[in-house]
């Protein structure tokens, strides 16, 4: 067993070195891009908007390195998208101010702000941003501890993540889920999951979220009792979190390094580490960093018998706890649940004017209840005839508008065929031009096909998928699937290509 661990740790170094090569080229390679950048703002002939558009860049550049920065960026992309009442910007803004409130600490304004984002993501109808900040949201859960609230947020953006191709958010969302299926000791999910998280952040080179889900990971290695794999993972962390600048990660990593010495009794190697992240935590307004910190130093120096010291850091730590879970934060969490349970209802409800119109007039059958039964009774028969006929307007505009959209893809069906046959005739000249016509390709139908088949084959031509064809025909893909063996019967085919090919030959037989 030992020399399995030590095999392990000579693979983690060796990695570790790998990634020393690869983050400096990349620091290197980026490093001119912020003068660049910076530059761009002082260019009196850019558009506002353009110029709200370089400075969430810039925030997003120097969020892990410098957060007064960042912070300072930021804000100078609100102010000037509300000079310009430019929305998208506001609502950027909004997500980026929560979010570099909560890397400070602030739970509270940090709700308010994703909440705000919420509320302008709603009236502009952006419903893919909607998976972005329903995750932070989430994560402001896990930060309070509200595991159950924060499982179910991450549980519904994975889906909706998939749908958009969302990669980062979706590894966001398996490292969180991971943290929590740690914290319930279920060490088996949590690890498939960081499983998930890693795979994804390699593939996409997330470097800061890859420090991330390697410092969790050693915090699972923690827990299972094997210090020597869990160090191991916490100094990859910590090694590319130097590099990258991140302050708060850093601070994290050098905690999790001195409780591990702790544990250890190393005591000086754990006062060294846990010192240098509460000094980094406290220069930089990390809260939370700055308790567990404060909280690790108390149970060194306790152990070393400087009680003197022990008890100052007690201090700095039990203030730090209580402005962390003030009631005013946790009022702030309990407000939100109930504004984005509301906020979410009214974002993908296309009903939602006639809703309001109908809470108002029960809220007024109410009332009158206690004077007249005839005029409610009057009143439900009006209600309902309003919602019937919304119903049937909205069917009427959905049905036009899949006319419409049927009426394209006949379009470019015709066009995509009209190519077929113009590539086929140079293909047939060719092989006349070799004395050598086309032969043996059976282009007879083994049973006339349904109008249905006909136009499933002619998106086979186009080379859609069954999801796709499904969408636009209105039909499941268990639907499609049926159909599309039962072309491979009647065209006498093994796979979507042939029937592909077939197809195309039939379509041009026809037209001939």
């Amino acid at each position: 067993m030992k020399k399995t661990v030590n095999f392990q740790l000579i693979q983690n170094k060796l990695s570790l070195a790998f990634f020393t090569l690869i983050m400096c080229l990349a620091f290197i390679v980026n490093g001119q891009s912020y003068l660049e950048k910076r530059q761009i703002l002082l260019d009196v002939n850019l558009h506002d908007t353009d110029k709200v558009e370089q400075c969430y860049l810039l925030a997003g550049e120097y969020i892990y390195k410098d957060i007064d920065s960042a912070t300072y960026y930021a804000q100078l992309g609100f102010e000037l998208s509300e000079k310009n009442q430019y929305m998208d910007g506001i609502g950027e803004g909004y997500g980026w101010l929560g979010f570099l409130s909560r890397q400070r600490g602030n739970l509270a304004a940090a709700i308010d702000y994703n909440m705000k984002c919420l509320t302008i993501i709603q009236e502009q109808g952006y419903e893919s941003e909607y998976p972005r900040i329903l995750n932070n949201l989430a994560t402001l859960h896990l930060e309070l501890e509200n595991y159950d609230q924060a499982k179910l947020y991450y549980e519904e953006c994975i889906p909706l993540n998939e749908t958009l191709g969302a990669e980062k958010s979706l590894a966001s969302n398996y490292n969180n889920l991971a943290l929590i299926y740690r914290t319930w000791d279920d060490f088996d999910s949590s690890f498939m999951y960081y499983q998930k998280a890693i795979q994804i952040r390699i593939e996409i080179e997330d470097s800061i979220g890859l420090a991330s889900t390697y410092s969790n990971l050693g915090t699972l290695y923690e827990d299972q009792q094997d210090l020597d794999l869990g160090l191991t993972y916490y100094e990859k962390s910590l090694f590319i979190r130097r590099l990258l600048k991140d302050q708060k990660g850093t601070a994290i990593s050098l905690f999790k390094i001195g409780n591990i010495y702790y544990k250890e009794s190393q005591f000086n190697k754990a006062l060294n580490s846990t010192n240098e992240s509460y000094e980094i935590a406290a220069k930089w307004g990390y809260k939370a960093q700055e308790k567990e910190a404060s909280e690790g130093l108390y149970r060194s120096h306790k152990a070393k018998g400087n009680n003197q010291a022990a008890l100052q850091y007690y201090e700095v730590y039990t203030a730090l706890e209580d402005s962390l879970n003030s009631i005013a934060a946790q009022k702030k969490v309990i407000e939100s649940e109930y504004q984005l349970a509301y906020n979410k209802k009214h974002l993908i409800d296309s009903l939602r004017n006639e809703q309001v119109l109908v809470e108002n007039q029960l809220l007024e059958k109410e009332n009158a209840l206690k004077s007249n039964s005839l005029w409610v009774r009057g009143l439900w028969l009006t209600l309902t005839i309003l919602m019937v006929l919304t119903l049937i307007i909205l069917l009427a505009l959905l049905r036009k508008n899949a006319r419409s959209k049927e009426l394209q893809l006949r379009t470019e069906v015709k066009l995509r065929l009209s190519e077929v046959l113009s590539l086929q005739n140079k293909l047939i000249e060719e092989k006349e031009q070799k004395h050598s016509p086309i032969k043996g390709v059976n282009i007879i139908l083994q049973e006339k096909l349904t109008e249905r088949e006909q136009e499933v084959l002619d998106f086979l031509v186009l080379g859609l998928s069954n999801k796709q064809i499904g969408e636009k025909l209105f039909l499941s893909v268990n639907t499609i699937k049926s159909h599309i063996n039962n072309l491979y019967l009647k065209l006498d085919v093994n796979n979507r290509t042939q029937a592909a090919v077939k197809g195309s030959l039939l379509k041009i037989k026809e037209q001939q």
